[in-house]
């Protein structure tokens, strides 16, 4: 199975790459201090397997009751593996191998922090340690079939060994109240595997199976004299137990989902290992298990195009949150890798996996990590998928697939996320060398603007790929529980230089802790409660557009503005990115709500955070009594407040979140109402892993400092939530201030004013009614901007609107649609429009002849125009980036001097 006469050739290639050359020095580095220990000193890591050691309690008999280990009977003459304690999962995690504790009888572990952990308190340290130990197993075996060294092959061989006999004498355990969803041994039902309470997590029989594979002849060779006692051979003795894995797997776990698609990989090695069917009793070999996975569902399991089945057929997306959406694709190209060796092509014919793999890419935000939302808790994604597609693409001759996936690990690598020089044995025997960069491939992506998940109800706006000039914000609505996605209302997150600033909490210990609510909720999100949790969404603007049947956008009609604009069963939620130059730029979010009683909860990564309204500190004084506004406020702590009818801005400040003497600074402007209350709280973590914040802020045991705006006896969809966000290093911050332009009714308008004279006008609304907030300014549609700056006009840009008019320059479209019109740097107008439209643009005062032409394709062309006072007036078809043009009639280059 591994390391087969045609594996060879193509290992051959990847090792004499440096990168690959350095992978297997760094197995070797790892395993050899083992190796050479075990010459002379073989119990110190058989001792560290956890095993029922006493004699009289060498257990073949297993009993669970309530999801946990109850009881054993029986007593080997060896001993035997230890079953976990309990399916769920805490806080405890292994110590380091050598710090573990040997021959522990009454099952004892150390973890981590020191402490010795009782068995029964020991959530999956067991089974991890055991997989740990048998992984060691495989590396050396691997390193065996390279090398040829006895060293390595004594090593895994006793692991192997102790494994194998101490597995033989157990019988599948029983579940005395059928806790796991069937009565366990080996019966049909329920979820229980042979050596684990989940099969998806019975991992250790595929483990044991390729070292099985690598050590065979070695095996066969040098049988422990213990085998001898079971009356069976090697063989026999070694396909009775895996063959226990993979008959248990067979008929538990889920018939699809991800459990389906884990319980396939897990049990893949020990069907390659097997005999043919001919060889076999009832002709279940090789091809027949391969059947079942590959074409023939059973009652129990889905096969190969059942699961692909499952794939979104618009985006490409597993049904499940991010974490789990990744993992099933690395499952199954996992897998196809495996297959790949037995001649197998799991991918050719079936473009969806290679689509699922590059589907991955909108959920990746700038700094390589996965969005977080559902259960998903974020960090980089399996980059083995686009090892697996780089080196399937290159083997059938697909180049630009192999440049597409070769690019992805490229800027991985270069971003700190992925690391080619220690890739595991398995990677190394699924890699190829990186195709070479082709015209354009580097930026491939970047056109990437919006992505729509209608199945996970989840919105991603972005602009630009430089973490530390990006900017990127999430929208997304909740699910009851299902698909491990969550009830965390109308939510949204939002990014700067590349890491997730306003964030939602994922810092829950397992499934079965207390906290997991809170990370689940509404409480651990930024959105508004109470009202709506979950429940399906209304998207009523997306800007860039993505079309129906679409995952991503394909055109813009601004590269500098983008908005979405969810509704949810009462809650409405415009959330919107304004780029002011290629370094900075600001988010809007305006959460109307349709109820007299509402909180805005925001959470923001920060060592502190601060209040200010009117240029001074606001004195936000203690309080016991956040109300019951939601039930996950309990988990908040050190709760002040102040009413604050003014505007007012919250300063969050992350001490060196850029560089040692640079902090991140994340500002939070919102417009004054009068009579709301502004609440500064603790919030549990944002994550249990530090990797996902800047300097590991708000990780592990540290807070989350967030800010909660009650309203009350005041209707939020007429008086909506306004806030804009800025985040940036500390002293780079541009926006100087947010004033509101006479918001009212629902309708709003604010002034951005940042430095250097920039001034952005902002509007939203939910009606079709054309506002004039100020005189000379007009504006009708959901969401739009003016911008202008010292030196003049920058741009208009309205989206699903008819009307935006200011500073004398307008766009009047015929219908609803999205507009852009700008200023470009080299003095020409750039216009784009899903709509026809009519532009007004002013014009200097001693213009007396002028004409208007514009440029589509790779054509001038005149465009008829009209004088309205200092103004022209002219018609533009829908399209987009069309050039404009205006000056003298035959004028060109600097004559072009008719617009002021």
């Amino acid at each position: 199975m591994f390391l087969s006469e045609t594996a060879r050739p193509r290992l051959a290639i990847v090792l004499a790459e440096q990168w690959g050359a350095a992978s297997l020095r760094r197995i070797a580095a790892r395993i050899d201090p083992f190796a050479d220990r075990h010459r002379t000193d073989p119990a110190w890591v058989l001792s560290r397997m956890a095993m029922f050691w006493r004699p009289g309690e060498r257990y073949t008999h297993l009993h669970l009751s309530r999801e946990r280990f109850a009881y054993g009977t029986g007593d080997a003459p060896v001993p035997t593996v230890r079953y976990p304690a309990m399916r769920i999962w805490n806080a405890h995690r292994n110590a380091p191998l050598a710090e573990r504790l040997p021959y522990s009888a009454d099952g004892a572990m150390r973890d981590d922090r020191g402490t010795i952990v009782p068995y029964s308190q020991t959530g999956h340290m067991v089974r991890t340690n055991n997989e740990e130990i048998l992984g060691l197993a495989e590396e050396a075996a691997f390193l065996y079939r390279l090398t040829g060294e006895e060293r390595y092959a004594r090593f895994a061989a006793d692991i192997y060994w102790q494994w194998l006999l101490g597995t033989f004498y157990v019988e599948p355990p029983r579940d005395l109240d059928e806790s796991l969803g069937g009565p366990g041994g080996y019966e049909a039902g329920g979820i229980g595997g042979y050596y684990d309470f989940e099969v998806i997590h019975d991992r250790m029989g595929g483990q044991a199976a390729v070292v099985y594979d690598l050590l065979h002849d070695h095996l066969l060779s040098h049988p422990d004299p213990r085998v001898a006692v079971t009356g069976l051979s090697v063989t026999d003795l070694s396909m009775t137990v895996l063959r226990r894995f993979l008959d248990i797997a067979m008929v538990r776990g889920n018939r699809n989902g991800n459990w389906n698609v884990y319980t396939w990989q897990n049990v893949l090695p020990i069907v390659l290992v097997l005999d043919s069917d001919e060889h076999c009793a009832g002709g279940k070999g090789r091809e027949h298990y391969l059947r079942l996975y590959l074409t023939a569902s059973t009652p129990h399991h889905d096969a190969l195009p059942e699961i692909l089945a499952q794939f979104d057929p618009a985006t490409g997306l597993w049904p499940e949150s991010p974490h789990y959406a990744f993992g099933p694709v690395a499952a199954l190209l996992d897998n196809a890798a495996l297959l790949a060796d037995a001649g197998i092509d799991e991918i050719e014919g079936s473009p969806t996996l290679y689509r699922a793999g590059m589907a991955q890419l909108p959920w990746i935000d700038a700094r390589g990590n996965v969005v977080v939302f559902g259960d998903g808790r974020g960090g980089p994604p399996p980059y083995r998928i686009f090892e697996h597609l780089n080196r399937h693409a290159q083997s059938v001759g697909d180049t630009s697939g192999a440049v597409a996936a070769s690019t992805i690990l490229r800027h991985a690598e270069a971003a700190g996320l992925y690391l080619r020089s220690s890739l595991s044995y398995r990677e190394l025997l699924a890699a190829a060398p990186l195709a070479a960069p082709t015209d354009g491939s580097e930026d491939a992506g970047r056109a990437l603007r919006t992505a729509y998940s209608r199945f996970h109800r989840h919105i991603v706006q972005r602009s630009g790929n430089d973490p530390a000039t990006a900017l990127m914000a999430t929208v997304y609505g909740g699910y009851p529980l299902q698909h491990h996605l969550t009830p965390s209302g109308l939510s949204a997150q939002l990014y700067g230089q590349g890491w997730a600033v306003g964030p939602q909490a994922k810092s829950y210990e397992s499934y079965w802790s207390d906290d997991y609510v809170y990370s689940a909720g509404r409480a651990g999100a930024n959105t508004v409660v109470p009202g709506y949790a979950h429940g399906e969404i209304a998207v009523n603007v997306l800007e860039p557009a993505v079309s129906a049947g679409e995952f991503t956008n394909t055109a813009a009609v601004s590269a500098n503005h983008s908005i979405v604009d969810v509704t949810a069963a009462g809650h409405r939620r415009q959330l919107a990115i304004v780029r002011t130059s290629p370094s900075s730029g600001f988010v809007v979010d305006v959460f109307r709500a349709d109820q007299d009683d509402a909180d805005y909860l925001w959470h923001n990564l920060g060592d502190s955070v601060l209040v200010i309204s009117r240029g001074a500190l606001v004195d936000l004084a203690p309080t016991a009594d956040l109300g019951a506004r939601d039930s996950g406020y309990r988990f908040f702590t050190r709760s002040r407040k102040a009413r604050v009818d003014e505007s007012w801005r919250a300063t969050w400040r992350v001490d060196r979140g850029i560089a040692d003497d640079v902090a991140l600074i994340t500002d939070l402007w919102m417009t004054g109402v009068e009579g709301r209350e502004v609440f500064a709280v603790d919030a549990p973590p944002t994550s249990r892993d530090g990797g996902v914040t800047p300097r590991g802020v708000n990780s592990g045991d540290r807070p989350t400092p967030t800010v909660i705006v009650r309203q009350t006896g005041r209707n939020a969809a007429r008086s909506p939530f306004v806030a804009v966000f800025e985040s940036a290093p500390e002293r780079e911050s541009r926006i100087a201030g947010v004033d509101d332009l006479g918001s009212a009714d629902g309708f709003v308008a604010l002034r951005v004013s940042s430095a250097g004279g920039r001034v952005d006008e902002v509007f939203s609304s939910i009606d079709d009614v054309s506002h004039e907030p100020v005189t000379g300014t007009r504006f009708a549609g959901r969401f739009g901007v003016a911008s202008r700056d010292r030196d003049g006009f920058v741009s208009l840009y309205v989206a699903a609107g008819r009307t935006i008019v200011a500073d004398g320059h307008g766009i009047e479209l015929d219908a609803t649609a999205s507009a852009c019109l700008e200023c470009t740097a080299d003095g020409y107008f750039r216009c784009s429009a899903t709509a026809d439209a009519t532009l007004t643009i002013p014009v200097a005062a001693d213009a007396t002849e002028l004409e208007v032409r514009q440029h589509r394709g790779d054509e001038w062309g005149a465009v008829q125009a009209a004088r309205d006072g200092d103004a022209v007036t002219f018609r533009m078809d829908a399209g987009f980036a069309v050039k404009l043009w205006i000056g003298r009639p035959g004028a060109r280059g600097e004559e072009r001097r008719w617009t002021p």
